[in-house]
């Protein structure tokens, strides 16, 4: 039986909401809702006013859609988070099995987890996540699900700690707990799009990932699959919309309307249309397609020369080498931009861009990379912390099988 997976994001502006499962390798989206938050309630990712987002989250805590035959207590669901301070640390553990027959069952994958949990993080970080290379037997033998039944004296895995300041974990769980959602699990953003990535064959498996959003965009380094770090920068489409109304002297809705319809574009024409023209100014003043591109333009010089330093950035931590020659695979809601990656390619000329778009019926859009993300990496085994609460049941399944 297939399992739904019911999961949360709280944006900048919005609270997205969705419900599907992931089955075979690829993602299903059964039901989707996203509503507005108040201005102010989030600044560069953190959560100012609690009690305002709580209050939009209780109108998505539960709902019945009879057309779908379906009906869902959203109680519990998957929590994402920002990358706000993410560090991600590599360990190993070893435990004996427990049996005296040195069959491995569910409490040595406990014991074996729970050493992983305990294990101290150098920045003072909590651990969100845990996430499994592989489990190994005392013969050497590997698996990337638990081995339950197997012989073996001991039980070992190597894994991924995936970690982040505790003021940010708290204050997103607060909120969500506000709101009577029960948290099963807290997921960071960027590793959520990495799962989705991993869903389709043709992209690669290694690459800086970019997601653009409306108040931060995060880079990420994703190697052989793996999410090994992040960094953010606080430019994305609100700022985008906030420099064309500026320099263009229009309000923020018919600037945020003029970059969605005509975006970046060098076309040439034998003559200048006029796309508005701004009726209160004496004598009237045109905005035409030159002027916007301008404005894009001066805005983009700024962003590029952000992400290039992001990209040192990441540089540093993992070695020039590894991401110097790395494609750029760009998603998020500002990457719908018209042109964008002629104005990416203006900081970093030599660079590969690709443009990821979910490839999910009826969430085909960059800005619902992340949270489309979050149902594909229920998929498979991960080894997150709620096996450790909740109990290892269901590790039994097979990569593929349906639960």
């Amino acid at each position: 039986m297939v399992k739904n997976v019911a999961a949360l994001e709280i944006c900048s502006d919005k609270v997205k909401f969705a419900v599907g499962y992931s089955s075979n390798n690829k993602t299903n989206l059964l039901y989707y809702s996203e509503k507005e938050l108040p201005s102010g309630s989030l600044y560069q990712g953190d959560i100012k006013n609690e009690e305002a987002v709580s209050k939009v989250l209780k109108t998505l805590t539960s709902f019945d859609d009879e057309a779908l035959r379906l009906k869902v207590d959203t109680d519990e669901i998957s929590l994402l988070l920002p990358a706000l301070g993410f560090e991600v640390y590599r360990t190993n553990k070893t435990t004996n099995v427990v049996s005296t027959e040195s069959i491995i069952n569910e409490l040595d994958i406990n014991n074996v987890m729970s050493l992983v949990k305990k294990e101290a993080i150098p920045s003072g970080n909590l651990v969100v996540d845990i996430i499994p290379d592989f489990f190994m037997t005392s013969s050497g033998e590997c698996f990337t699900n638990p081995p339950l039944q197997k012989h073996s004296a001991s039980i070992s895995i190597e894994a991924q700690i995936h970690t982040l300041p505790g003021r940010v974990i708290t204050s997103y769980q607060r909120t969500a707990q506000a709101a009577d959602f029960r948290v099963r699990r807290s997921i960071v953003s960027p590793f959520c799009v990495s799962e989705l990535i991993k869903t389709n064959a043709s992209y690669p498996e290694s690459y800086l990932l970019l997601d653009m959003g409306e108040s931060l965009s995060t880079l990420s380094l994703v190697g052989k699959g793996c999410l090994y770090g992040s960094v953010l920068f606080a430019l994305g489409g609100k700022k985008l919309s906030e420099t064309l109304a500026t320099s263009l002297g229009l309000t923020l809705l018919d600037a945020e309307a003029l970059k969605k319809k005509y975006g970046y574009n060098l076309r040439k024409r034998s003559f200048s249309t006029p796309l508005m023209v701004k009726e209160k100014s004496f004598p009237k003043e045109q905005v035409s397609q030159e002027k916007i591109n301008l404005s894009i333009a001066g805005y983009f010089r700024n962003f590029d020369g952000m992400l290039v330093n992001a990209i040192e950035s990441l540089g540093k931590k993992a070695g020039p080498n590894a991401v110097s020659s790395l494609p750029i695979i760009y998603t998020g809601g500002a990457s719908s931009l018209y042109g964008i990656e002629e104005l990416l390619k203006m900081g970093l000329p030599n660079s590969k861009f690709i443009h990821f778009v979910p490839d999910v019926i009826g969430g085909r859009d960059p800005a619902m990379s992340n949270i489309l993300g979050a149902i594909a990496t229920s998929g498979e085994y991960h080894g997150t912390l709620e096996d450790h609460y909740h109990g290892v049941s269901a590790l039994t399944r097979e990569k593929g099988d349906e639960e």
